[in-house]
Order: C-alpha cells, then sequence, then structure tokens
C-alpha cells in the first residue's frame, strides 16, 4: 500500500498536467478500503472546454501514468463537470486541500451501472483474472442491495459482500430496464465520435445487461466476447 505523503504527491502531479480542473483521490484510497494490490483512481473533475483539451493532453497522462505504475495501477477518469453536479457519474473522493467531495445521488442510475459492473467484475473472477475481481464485485453487488431496499443514500464507503452470482441473477429477475435518456446520451456521446452506432437505436443499459446475463449463465467467456464487454460495460472516459 502507498502512503499518504506519495498519494498527495501524485495527485499534485497529476493536477500540473490538468491545469484548472478539479483532481480528486478516490476508490479504495478514499474510501479506506486500500490493499496491497489496490489501484489508485483519480477523478478529474472538468468544464466542457478543459474536457477537450485534456483529451488533447492524454499522451502526456499516459506518459506520466507509466512512470508512476510500475508496481501499482493509475486510473485517471475524466468527468464532465456537468456530470458531476447531475449525479450522471457516482464520484467521491478527497481534492488536494483535504476537502471531500460527494456528487450528486441519482439511485436509478448507480443502481444500473452496479448490476454491470457487478456481473462483469464477476466475470473477469470466474474467468481466472484473480480474486481482487471478487472483491470488486462483491462492492458492486453490495450497492445494488443497498439501493434496492430504497435507500435514498449511498454510505461513501459501501463495505464488500461475498460475490455470488446466483444472488446478482436472483435481484435481477424482477429488474426493469427502463430506458434512461442519460444513459443513452453518455454512451452515444462516448462512441459516436469513433464512428461506433452500437448504441444509436436502443436501451444501451438493457442490451449491456443482455450480453453479461447470457455470459454469466455459461462456464466460461470467450476473450472476444471479454474484449467487447470492457469495451462497452460502463461509458466512461479513462486515460
Amino acid at each position: 500500500m502507498l502512503v499518504a505523503e506519495t498519494l498527495t504527491g501524485l495527485q499534485r502531479e497529476l493536477k500540473t498536467i490538468v491545469g484548472n480542473s478539479l483532481v480528486l483521490l478516490g476508490g479504495s484510497y478514499f474510501h479506506g478500503g486500500a490493499v496491497e494490490k489496490s489501484d489508485i483512481d483519480f477523478f478529474v473533475i472538468v468544464s466542457w472546454w478543459n474536457y477537450f483539451k485534456i483529451w488533447q493532453r492524454r499522451k502526456v497522462i499516459k506518459k506520466w501514468k507509466g512512470k508512476n505504475t510500475a508496481e501499482t495501477k493509475i486510473n485517471v477518469m475524466i468527468v464532465p463537470r456537468f456530470f458531476y453536479r447531475h449525479g450522471w457519474y457516482c464520484v467521491s473522493g478527497r481534492g488536494l486541500g483535504g476537502k471531500k467531495y460527494y456528487s450528486k445521488l441519482c439511485p436509478d442510475l448507480v443502481l444500473n451501472n452496479a448490476f454491470k459492473l457487478s456481473a462483469f467484475y464477476g466475470l473477469k473472477f470466474l474467468n481466472g483474472r484473480g480474486i481482487d475481481w471478487a472483491r470488486k464485485a462483491g462492492k458492486q453487488l453490495a450497492i445494488v442491495s443497498s439501493v434496492k431496499k430504497d435507500r435514498k443514500e449511498i454510505l461513501a464507503a459501501v463495505e464488500p459482500v461475498e460475490w455470488n452470482k446466483e444472488r446478482l441473477l436472483k435481484y435481477a429477475e424482477d429488474k426493469v430496464w427502463d430506458f434512461s435518456w442519460v444513459n443513452y446520451f453518455i454512451y452515444n456521446l462516448k462512441f459516436l465520435p469513433k464512428f461506433d452506432f452500437t448504441f444509436l437505436f436502443c436501451n444501451p443499459d438493457k442490451k449491456v445487461w443482455s450480453r453479461l446475463k447470457e455470459n454469466l449463465e455459461r462456464k466460461r467467456v470467450g476473450d472476444e466476447e471479454m474484449v467487447w464487454l470492457e469495451k462497452y460495460v460502463f461509458p466512461v472516459i479513462i486515460i
């Protein structure tokens, strides 16, 4: 595990690269559940103007990450400020001054994404990618359980539960994949500029979940299918 001084140093370096944007340390190092192999998760909250400027600097960010990721993986997630303020992504983290930040909570979006992520992380675990994926899948399963109990707030630190495929599928039995204009917009915002029309005429959440469910019911998932799921399971910009 990395010490606080090292994390703060990395956060400052990233802030220097991205300039006038809020940089948050999130994930397990923020919530307190970090283990030896935990990734470092940074959120960069940007205006629309800075969003495109940072996208142009993605090679610089990748080079910086490569210099610092000898043993620990660094994830840098770019979040438009509009998305953060409206709770379109569930973001929480600590700024350089020590202040804690929490995005607005949209339970329906959180639930949709938690279902998909729990299934995807669980598939990685079932396909021998390591026990850490079971912990991540269990964290998302705990979120599914929390939201399904009609809790209006999700605690900042949700304790992972033991991931279980049958339990996740049972929760999904009464899940209605209503069309979400927000996720439709987010999916197509990411993929249409790449001339990828996968989600132009469908419900993205339902389409991705259908693929995940089919694969959960199989004994093993092929590499090509995992590549498809990795690409589409969660439409965020991670550098």
